[in-house]
Order: C-alpha cells, then sequence, then structure tokens
C-alpha cells in the first residue's frame, strides 16, 4: 500500500471513530497503531508499548492528579472544612 492510501485511509478511520463518539485519545492510538502496523508490521507493538510507558512516566502528569486526589481525600475526611482550626 501507499504511504499516502495509509493515511487517507487513516484519517477516514480517525473521523469515522469519532462520529461513533469514541474518545479522542483511544481513537488516536487506535488508529496510529494500525497504521504503524499496516507500514512495518514488527514495529507497531513495541512503539506502543514505548509510547505508554513514556506518557506514564512522565512526571508532570502523574503528579496532577495526584495533586486532586489529595485535595478530595482533605474535603471528604474534612481538613478542609475549617473545624480544626476553631471556624465555624
Amino acid at each position: 500500500m501507499d504511504g499516502s492510501l495509509i493515511a487517507l485511509v487513516g484519517f477516514i478511520a480517525l473521523f469515522a471513530c469519532l462520529v461513533i463518539r469514541m474518545p479522542v485519545g483511544i481513537s488516536m492510538m487506535l488508529v496510529g497503531t494500525i497504521g504503524i502496523y499496516a507500514i512495518r508490521e514488527r514495529a507497531a507493538i513495541p512503539k506502543l508499548a514505548g509510547e505508554i510507558f513514556n506518557e506514564a512516566s512522565n512526571y508532570p502528569l502523574t503528579i496532577i492528579p495526584l495533586f486532586v486526589l489529595m485535595g478530595n481525600l482533605a474535603g471528604v475526611s474534612g481538613m478542609s472544612s475549617g473545624s480544626l482550626f476553631g471556624g465555624p
């Protein structure tokens, strides 16, 4: 298959996934992995695994959800209500 034909089929598949209301990240990951598989079969799974590891080990992207979790735990436990310091 020609590279431009693979790209055209990939764009159509991406828009089809978005039309059926698949999340953007998952549809891009799926179409990209299938596109890499169409170009070079043996490189698709290692490339997918490497990208997932790189995103999961990105320090700022792991700290933000943990900070939000800490705020939720403080709110549920009552630590942020002000009653510990003599407030209302």
